[in-house]
């Protein structure tokens, strides 16, 4: 049975690094049934020049890859063994699959893309063990630039609480492609170590990220993302099947991999694919599969101002004081602000503050500003004014100086050494 399934996903609000409002643009579109025969599903990437394949082959859940009709990961092994339980790697039977299509925008927190866009097509197997019962579906997402597929253990009866000993996932790499990994290990440096090359056949154990360059000009790591709750995955070679390597899970201290509970999702194991080494470095396969920040759901800055201005309105109404935005005459443009605050002082002597745009610095704008401010001080019989600046801010001060401001004292905060500074008025 195969079904179509339209996909509304997540909105992903990543923490932003700029000012602005997070903008995060979603696009459904359900995917086509595929025409292939039961137990045998293919995937195929927004573009269409990567494909996926998985079929089920004597009982045993297998998958290939094929970049531009080449075949790059030849038919390879997928499964998980739980303990006192027959493994998944055997007598499966493809029950139905789901279907959707991925698209949407969104912002991340540093790097040099404004944007980024998940775009894949994916895919759920879901799978049955006839002889026991037990359900094991996979996950798959086919990108533009790669492959994502994870296991997951839907809730059903008999599986509340369960070991996995092993993951028994095989990654069927050209053995005459070149390497680059660390060894696998659990020892204080074993991530310590300098990066070596090698033919990949002469590769013994990996941890991953493993890169690939093979003589057919592809690119290929194989990573893992979304790396919760679950051991981290190292690869170990298959000593008959040169290129072959298989999932090795960081054992616990008892000896098992995982102790879980319920419904459960691994990892996802990821291939990124490309045709020149930047490729892989361009991609975003890899956080694309890993969940929206749960820390925040908006932009920090742009929450952060909101906030402030409500406060500041709200002591306006209360103070008859503020921050006033500082408007260019002739452009007509907003540069920054200046007015009155209590901050460190108190409403019958406040500080003076401003802050302009780096574009406008260096102009005398702060000068001309904070002294209009001062001539509005006066008018509302005010005695002293104050000002606190970091001692580093040498410009403001200069300008605090030129405006007949005389330093007090200093004092050391959590950020560092403030400065002080008064002025008597008329």
């Amino acid at each position: 049975m195969e079904r179509d399934m339209a996909n509304v996903p997540n909105r992903r609000a990543v923490v932003g690094a700029t000012v602005g409002v997070v903008s995060t643009e979603v696009l459904a579109t359900p995917a086509n049934a595929s025409a292939a025969p039961p137990g045998h599903v293919t995937i195929v990437s927004p573009n269409g020049r990567l494909r996926m394949t998985v079929r089920v082959t004597d009982g045993r859940l297998r998958y290939q890859v094929a970049r531009h009709g080449r075949v790059l990961v030849p038919s390879s092994g997928l499964g998980l063994d739980l303990a006192d339980r027959p493994s998944l790697t055997g007598g499966l039977v493809l029950e139905s699959v789901q279907r959707r299509t991925i698209d949407e925008r969104w912002r991340p927190v540093w790097g040099p893309d404004a944007f980024v866009r998940n775009h894949a097509q994916e895919c759920v197997l879901r799978t049955v063990q006839p002889a026991t019962g037990l359900r094991l579906d996979l996950i798959v997402r086919v990108f533009d630039d790669g492959v994502g597929f994870r296991y997951r253990l839907p809730a059903q009866a008999g599986l509340d609480r369960y070991t996995v000993t092993a993951e028994r996932t095989e990654f069927s790499l050209p053995p005459t492609a070149t390497s680059w990994s660390l060894a696998a290990g659990t020892g204080w440096n074993a991530d310590e170590r300098h990066y070596r090359q090698a033919r990949l056949a002469d590769v013994k154990t990996a941890q991953t990220p493993l890169s690939l360059a093979t003589q057919g000009g592809e690119y290929i790591v194989v990573h893992e993302a979304a790396l919760i709750d679950y051991p981290s995955m190292t690869l170990a070679a298959d000593g008959d099947r040169p290129g072959t390597f298989t999932s090795e899970l960081i054992s616990l201290p008892d000896g098992a991999k995982a102790h879980l509970r319920g419904e459960f999702s691994t990892p996802w194991r990821t291939l990124v694919i490309g045709g020149r080494p930047g490729d892989l470095a361009e991609s975003h396969l890899i956080e694309n599969l890993n969940e929206p920040c749960a820390v925040w759901q908006g932009d920090p800055a742009v929450e952060r101002i909101r906030t402030s201005i409500a406060e500041l309105l709200t002591a306006t109404a209360t103070t008859g004081i503020a921050l006033l935005p500082i408007q260019r005459r002739d452009e007509g443009d907003f540069i920054g602000y200046c007015g009155l605050i209590i901050g460190r002082s108190t409403l019958e002597e406040p500080e003076i503050a401003y802050e302009l745009f780096k574009r406008a610095h260096g102009r005398g704008y702060a000068t001309e500003a904070a002294g209009a401010v001062l001539d509005a001080a006066v008018a509302t019989g005010r005695k002293r004014l104050w000002s606190t600046v970091g001692t580093w801010n040498t410009p403001s001060l200069r300008v605090l100086e030129k405006l007949g401001f005389e330093r007090d004292h200093v004092s050391t905060e959590d950020n560092g050494e403030v400065v002080w500074l008064t002025r008597s008025l008329p």
